[in-house]
This record gives C-alpha cells, sequence and structure tokens, in this order.
C-alpha cells in the first residue's frame, strides 16, 4: 500500500470513528429529548388532572350555601364562589373591606392576622343588610380563607318561634284563667245544682274547644311560615275549590239569616293550587263574614279571570274595618277595634295570607267603615 493510500486509509477510519462517536452523541441526545418529552407530557397530563380537580373543587364550592372566599396577603379577593357573588357581587381583586364596607368585619380580619389564628363572630352587615358569621381561617403565610355564612333566615325563624310562643302564651292565659274559675266553682259546691253544672261544664267544653282551636291553628301557621308544610298543587278549576267550602258552611248562614251568594263562571282558566289549602282560605274569609254580618244581611263570594291570575273575592255587608287597620289584619293575633273583636283565634288571616303566598299569589283587603270589608286574594293561572 503506497503512503497515499495509506494516509487516505487512516483519515477513513478517523472519519468513520467521529461519524461513530457523532451518532452515539445524537443517539443520546435523542434518548434524552424523548424522555424529556416525556417528562413534559406526564407534567401535562398531571396539570390536567389538576385543573380538573380544582374545576370540580370550585364546582362543590360553588353549589355551597355559604358565601366562600380566598384572600392574598393584601386581603385582596382572589377567589370568591357563587355565594359570595351573589352575596357581595364579582369583585375580584378587591381588596374584601372595600367590597364589604364593615367595621366589624375589617377588625375580625385584623385580629385574626395579628394573633396568627382564626377567628369567627355573629355580624350585622350594613351592606348588604344582613346577619352572618364570619370565620376567617389563616392558609399559610399569605392566604386567608373567609366564609360568610347568612344567618338572616335563622334569625327570622327563631323570632318568629319566640313571638309565636308569646303570642299563644297570651291568648290562653284568658281560657285558662276562665277554666280554673268554672272548676273551682264547681268543687266548692255548684257541682250539686244540676242546672248550674250543665251550664259550667258547657262553658268548660267550649274554652277547651277554643284552646284546640288555638293549638291547632299556631301549628300550621308555624309549619307554613317556616316552609315544613307539604302541598300538592293540581290544576284545578275554580269552582271546584269554591263549591265544596260554599256547601259545607250554606246551612250555618241558613241559620244565622244571612244571604250567602255565589258568582263563579265556569269558563274561568284553571288555577295550580292545593284544594285542601286554599279551601281553608276561603273557609276562613267566609267565617270571618259570618260572624260580622247582621241577620239578613248579605255575604257574596266571586272569582273572576284577571289575565295571568283569577281573583276571588268575598264581601259581607257588616260594620267594616277601620282603614287605620286595614295594614295590619294579616298580622298574628292581630284584632281591630270592637267591631271586628270578640270571637276567633286571631290567626285565620295570617294563615291566609302565607297559604296565598305559598301559592304565588297576593291577599288584601279593602273596606269603608259602616260599609262593609271586601278580602281579595289571587291564584296564577296553571
Amino acid at each position: 500500500m503506497t503512503p497515499p493510500e495509506l494516509v487516505l486509509l487512516i483519515l477513513l477510519l478517523l472519519s468513520l470513528t467521529l461519524l461513530g462517536l457523532a451518532a452515539r452523541a445524537i443517539l443520546r441526545r435523542s434518548d434524552e429529548a424523548l424522555r424529556q418529552v416525556e417528562r413534559i407530557r406526564d407534567l401535562e397530563s398531571r396539570m390536567a388532572e389538576l385543573e380538573k380537580l380544582v374545576a370540580l373543587r370550585e364546582a362543590g364550592l360553588d353549589l355551597a350555601d355559604d358565601a366562600v372566599l380566598y384572600l392574598d396577603g393584601r386581603r385582596r379577593i382572589q377567589y370568591l364562589n357563587r355565594a359570595a357573588e351573589e352575596m357581595i357581587g364579582p369583585r375580584r381583586g378587591q381588596v374584601l373591606t372595600d367590597a364589604v364596607r364593615d367595621r366589624d368585619l375589617d377588625s375580625l380580619l385584623r385580629r385574626s392576622i395579628a394573633e396568627g389564628q382564626g377567628q369567627s363572630a355573629v355580624l350585622q352587615l350594613d351592606w348588604p343588610p344582613r346577619l352572618v358569621r364570619a370565620s376567617v381561617s389563616l392558609l399559610g403565610p399569605s392566604g386567608i380563607l373567609v366564609v360568610l355564612s347568612d344567618q338572616t333566615e335563622l334569625r327570622r325563624l327563631q323570632q318568629v318561634r319566640r313571638e309565636l310562643v308569646a303570642n299563644v302564651s297570651h291568648e290562653l292565659r284568658t281560657p285558662l284563667a276562665s277554666l280554673q274559675v268554672l272548676v273551682d266553682t264547681l268543687i266548692g259546691g255548684a257541682v250539686d245544682d244540676s242546672e248550674a253544672r250543665d251550664q259550667f261544664l258547657s262553658e268548660l267544653r267550649e274554652q277547651v274547644g277554643h284552646m284546640s282551636e288555638l293549638v291547632r291553628k299556631s301549628l300550621h301557621l308555624a309549619a307554613l311560615e317556616s316552609g315544613r308544610l307539604e302541598s300538592e298543587f293540581e290544576q284545578l278549576e275554580p269552582r271546584e275549590l269554591v263549591e265544596p267550602v260554599v256547601s259545607r258552611l250554606r246551612r250555618r248562614f241558613e241559620r244565622a239569616g244571612i244571604r250567602l251568594e255565589v258568582e263563579v263562571p265556569n269558563d274561568l282558566p284553571r288555577v295550580r293550587a292545593d284544594a285542601d289549602q286554599i279551601g281553608q282560605v276561603l273557609t276562613n274569609l267566609l267565617e270571618n263574614a259570618l260572624r260580622w254580618t247582621p241577620k239578613e244581611g248579605t255575604v257574596r263570594i266571586c272569582a273572576e279571570d284577571r289575565g295571568e291570575v283569577v281573583r276571588f273575592r268575598v264581601s259581607d255587608s257588616g260594620p267594616g274595618i277601620p282603614s287605620e287597620a286595614l295594614p295590619r289584619l294579616f298580622e298574628r293575633f292581630y284584632k281591630a277595634d270592637s267591631a271586628r273583636s270578640g270571637e276567633g283565634t286571631g290567626l285565620g288571616l295570617a294563615i291566609a295570607k302565607h297559604t296565598v303566598l305559598l301559592h304565588g299569589g297576593e291577599i288584601w283587603a279593602e273596606s269603608r267603615a259602616s260599609e262593609g270589608a271586601t278580602f281579595y286574594f289571587t291564584l296564577p293561572t296553571a
């Protein structure tokens, strides 16, 4: 082999060696690149799973009744769920105490941060006006979780319960006192007088009946106000609501010498109603009219199409209701002046009001002194 050929061979071998080294380096880099790609794909997959978890958690928080807010170290709102947006509006990026201008909430936040531990308190917010239980939790060095639980309705129901107990206790005091007197009189010797005994026993039965009716209506009203009363809504013709009540009460009107007139056309649209509950409303209104209409007077019950609602009307020819009493007629235990006081539990109109509201209707009264009274209520058409 000549020297030039030997040089060429050496150069070829060197080239092949260099090519081999380069190929191995390229393969190593390719393997590393593939591993990097796999790592990136794995990271992207984990990020996607994390995003799904975050989305699911946010969706769960959006279903929560309580307002949930996450603040950064500067107390700026970084996240708020749907309940929080409904309470204070879409305030992302704002300082919480700028979004909800309340000194007590600001003090609660500052105290939690200063003491390095969570705090909670019941606050009366001025804006929005409501009662809330505010709970503050510290999440690490720069995260704050705030939960605002609306207590307004709960406190209202508690107040309703307290008022109901107080009113029932007050209303029971008189019949209980009467029962005590009657029982003491019987024990004192009246039981031996057959005529007096029969009279006292009759009064005892009447007072017990009054108390039983008071308790029954009080429980019914409490169920209505708390939303615990079950309803069975149907599509009914107005006559189907009126006729059973009229049939049941007509004999009482006849015995009292009072005319009961019914004007309910057959072509009225159907309404969505619970027949028993609306029947009780009509019964309350008719019994009220019967109680205050003089002999040979007239009570009239009517129904008419008013577009999206059917309007029912019960009017009487009694003494009427003073104008200053009209706004309070549907309050529990409220009784107007002597023209409308006397028998009854004082709960019938309150029950009627809450029942009609439950059905999506309205109820009101109109009257002029000495010109009778008219009670109206509406039911949405089916």
